[in-house]
Parts: structure tokens; sequence; C-alpha cells
């Protein structure tokens, strides 16, 4: 006689499993099933609202021809203001234009008169000089006390940052500043300090 096999325990179980399987995907296409239909059920309105609502919307009909002809009143009133607008852009462009042409009428007629001959050297005043650049007069001190400060803090010895934080200034305005100084030594002929 033959003796039996041992059976693996899986294998004998593997029917069982298959069946729960096959059960708990019929279940869950069940409830699936189920929830797609109560969806659509929810999702469309009772008839009896859907009547209501078109009741509410006939009575509301007088409302939408007044909510109409108030929109109609709006855009003509917005209509009316950006004509005016209009109207005054295109007098301001006139005038804009015209203070132009007078302006291009005195740069031509100063251009004419600086073209125009010199007298003969007999008539002419004598031409000085312009001092020398050791001569050349300093720029006066700046009235304005800030200014002072900075160019006193700077002449110093102290940086840009130094002097916003001391003065409680921000470090652009001390720059600016002492460059606007820098500028201004270059025009009265100084050299500007390094």
């Amino acid at each position: 006689m033959l003796a039996a096999a041992p059976v693996n325990p899986l294998v004998q179980w593997m029917p069982v499993f298959m069946a729960a399987a096959v059960v708990a995907m019929a279940v869950l296409i069940t409830m699936s099933v189920r929830a797609r239909i109560s969806r659509r059920q929810s999702s469309r309105p009772d008839p009896r609202q859907v009547l209501e609502k078109l009741r509410s919307t006939a009575s509301r009909g007088d409302n939408v021809h007044a909510v109409t002809a108030r929109a109609v009143d709006t855009v003509q009133q917005v209509a009316a203001q950006l004509d005016n607008k209009a109207e005054r852009l295109e007098q301001l462009l006139v005038e804009a234009t015209e203070k132009i042409e007078a302006l291009e009428a005195r740069l031509r007629a100063a251009a004419d008169a600086t073209a125009a001959p010199l007298p003969p050297p007999s008539i002419a005043p004598p031409v000085e000089e312009p001092p020398s650049p050791l001569e050349s007069p300093k720029p006066a001190e700046p009235a304005d006390p800030l200014t002072r400060s900075v160019y006193e803090l700077a002449d110093s010895g102290n940086d840009p940052l130094q002097i916003a934080q001391r003065l409680e200034e921000q470090v652009g305005k001390v720059e600016l500043i002492l460059a606007l100084r820098e500028e201004e030594g270059r025009d009265w002929g100084e050299r500007p300090s390094d």
C-alpha cells in the first residue's frame, strides 16, 4: 500500500481562501453599486423642489427686469464719465502740443541768437580768463544741518555706514550726499578726495 504523502497546510486551505476572496469581492462590488445609485438619486433634485424653484424664478422675473434696467443706467453713466474723461484728455493733449510748439520756437530762437555773428572785436567787452583751479572759490557751506553733519563726519574719516549709524539715517542717503559733494567739487574745479 501506498503511504499518503504529507499535504502542505497552505494547499489544504487554498480553496477556503479563494472562496473568502470571491465573497469579499462580491460584497465590495455590491457596496460600490449601491453607493453609485444613492449618489445618483441624491444628485437629482426632488421634482417638487424643481417646480418650486421654477415658480420662484418666474416670480423674480420682474426683479430681473429691474436689475437689467439698473445695469443699463449704470453702463450709460460710466460711458458718459468715460466720454468726459476722453474729452478732457484730448484738451490736455492739445494744450501740451501747444506748449511743446512754444518751447520749440523758443529753442529755435535761442539757437538763432547764439548763431548770430559776434560783434566786431573793438566793441566786444574784454573777456576775463576764468580763475585757475587753485584760485577757484570753494562751494558755500551747506545750509542743511544734516548735510553739514555728514560733511563734518566724512572729513573726520568716517565711512558712510558709520555716518549713517551715528546720524540715524539711511546709508543710501549718506552716500548720495557724499556723491553730490564730490560732483559739486568737480564742478568747482576741485579734485575729489579719495
